[in-house]
């Protein structure tokens, strides 16, 4: 699952090489790239995260690479492989072993349901429409849509919005492109820019509007595009933040990249496939040294590959996301002014993964969010349930429901 069918980077202008895995050759790009990344001269045997690649530097890096080398390299073989020297060998082996040499464009690209069976992918939608948006229910065009965002967009969550809403209102879940393609914007401000960019696209015939649900990692994310949505092309009516994540500045993890995937595929192995695992403790003792070994893991911990490919993909987003989560620009001027209903559930979830306690038992109650939401008008509604129960709570998505159709009801609304 390292290097997957050649992808050219999205948004790249950089030049496109054709070496066919010369190790002398890819190790001049390799080089090259590294050295416009972390502006420095670097030595073959030096570790590059040493040297001063950080995960989004990184991220940079590993996409620069590709497009040069028209491959797709996964982030996680800079761990098993850390310095320039070694780097170089991995792809140069990958490009001759694989006989990766392409043009295929983006557009083009294989997607993971050429990886994997389709039928088999549990909680990724292939054919999610232009590969972003999966639609939960199709209502009267001349209203506005409810546009759901998940912490990792398009999984589960939001399937069971249809259950409690009118069949009239239309309700779209955006899942992260990322899950099905190598997809590179720099932060979540650019992410929601994209994702308005496609709206716009996809509601043609439909109503301008919308009403967007954010929930969790999907929070942050909503509030940027109702930032952004002030348009003729798109309007955002109203926002509905369920849990969102604290608003604060969130530091960079101080755990190594191999502890943070463990921890990564526990959560996600724990929430989507209600399988307790262990790999956090595994790597803790030393009996995981390396992603690729934990990679060997999770496929023996997994029912099949089909569903260890999908959760290894799913892990990638989940910690590219929270990079932009950390980057974000959380200054005292961004705010929205338009309708919001905010819901809070059990604060323990975001304290148990790294939060500060402080940041998220803020004194306004609701996260620190009372100031870009417009101050102290807005309270929080409290679910009687845990952060990742939310949707398999009757209760919970009754109280969460009613208040979506008030907003929707609301007549007269202005303009954030």
């Amino acid at each position: 699952m390292q290097v997957q069918a050649a992808i050219a980077a999205p948004h790249s202008n950089v030049s496109q090489y054709n070496i066919k895995g010369n190790e002398q050759d890819v190790l001049a790009v390799v080089r090259e790239v590294a050295q416009e990344v972390i502006d420095a001269e670097l030595d073959m045997n030096a570790s590059l995260m040493s040297a001063g690649l950080d995960s989004l530097s990184a991220m940079e890096f590993i996409t620069t690479l590709s497009a040069r080398l028209n491959i797709d390299v996964s982030p996680t073989s800079l761990y098993d492989h850390p310095t320039l020297d070694s780097f170089a060998s991995f792809l140069s082996r990958e490009l001759r072993s694989n006989e990766m040499i392409s043009t295929t464009s983006r557009e083009d690209a294989s997607s993971i349901s050429q990886r994997e069976d389709q039928s088999r992918l549990l909680f990724i939608n292939p054919t999610a429409k232009q590969g972003i948006f999966v639609w939960r229910q199709k209502g009267a065009a001349s209203k506005p849509v409810v546009v759901f965002l998940n912490g990792i967009s398009g999984l589960a969550a939001g399937a069971e919005l249809p259950r409690y809403l009118p069949n009239d209102v239309s309700i779209i879940s955006i899942q992260a492109p990322d899950l099905l393609e190598n997809f590179h914007v720099k932060n979540i401000t650019e992410r929601a820019r994209y994702y308005l960019k496609m709206l716009v696209s996809e509601l043609d015939g439909h109503s301008r509007s919308m009403h967007l649900v954010g929930y969790s990692g999907g929070g942050p994310l909503a509030f940027e595009m109702a930032l952004q949505a002030k348009t003729p092309a798109l309007k955002c009516k109203s926002l509905c933040m369920i849990d969102p994540t604290p608003y604060c500045q969130i530091p960079e993890a101080t755990e190594s990249y191999l502890m943070q995937r463990a921890k990564c595929y526990d959560l996600f192995s724990g929430f989507l496939h209600r399988k307790k695992t262990g790999f956090k403790q595994a790597v803790l003792y030393n009996d995981v040294r390396s992603v690729g070994q934990l990679e060997k893991h999770v496929i023996l911990a997994m029912s099949s590959e089909a569903s260890a490919s999908e959760l290894s993909c799913i892990v990638d987003t989940a910690m590219k996301q929270t990079a932009e989560l950390i980057a974000r620009d959380i200054s005292p001027h961004r705010k929205y002014a338009g309708p919001c209903a905010f819901f809070i559930a059990e604060p323990d979830y975001y304290i148990k993964s790294g939060m500060n306690e402080d940041d998220v038992r803020h004194p306004d109650g609701v996260y620190g969010w009372s100031h870009p939401l417009s101050g102290p008008g807005i309270e929080a509604t409290h679910l009687l349930c845990g952060h990742l129960n939310i949707f398999q709570d009757d209760e919970a998505m009754r109280k969460v429901a009613s208040t979506i159709k008030s907003l929707l009801n609301t007549e007269n609304i202005g303009e954030p």
